[in-house]
């Protein structure tokens, strides 16, 4: 399909509409934000004391990796779950040809994983 701007232009306009929505919602912000503090209270009592020497390697990795994948899947959650409310609005503008799919879900993605990542 053939759209009136750039991916880029399609992009930058997307992310920056949803990160003024992800502001605005200010309920959601809180709610992980709190989110994210009971998880590292959490995370921090159960790999308190694994040292870092090599013997305990794998637990360093297990705490990287259960990190990264908290990151990812609770910012997934909140793009889909979001969706819903959003899709009269993403419709009518998508049958409009005003941006791709592709935009949308990726300025998604950027306005959300972006503060949680801080």
């Amino acid at each position: 399909r053939q759209y009136p701007t750039s991916a880029f232009n399609q992009l930058i306009t997307l992310t920056r509409r949803t990160t003024l929505g992800t502001i605005r919602n200010f309920s959601l912000s809180v709610l992980r934000f709190i989110g994210l503090i009971i998880f590292s209270l959490f995370m921090g009592l159960i790999y308190r004391d694994i040292g870092k020497d090599a013997s305990n390697i794998i637990s360093n990795t297990a705490f990287i990796n259960l990190s990264l994948a908290n990151i990812v899947f609770v910012n997934s959650v909140a793009v889909i779950l979001s969706f819903p409310t959003e899709a009269s609005v993403f419709l009518r503008e998508y049958r409009a040809n005003c941006y791709s799919v592709a935009a949308y879900y990726c300025s998604k993605l950027f306005a959300d994983f972006i503060p949680m990542m801080a």
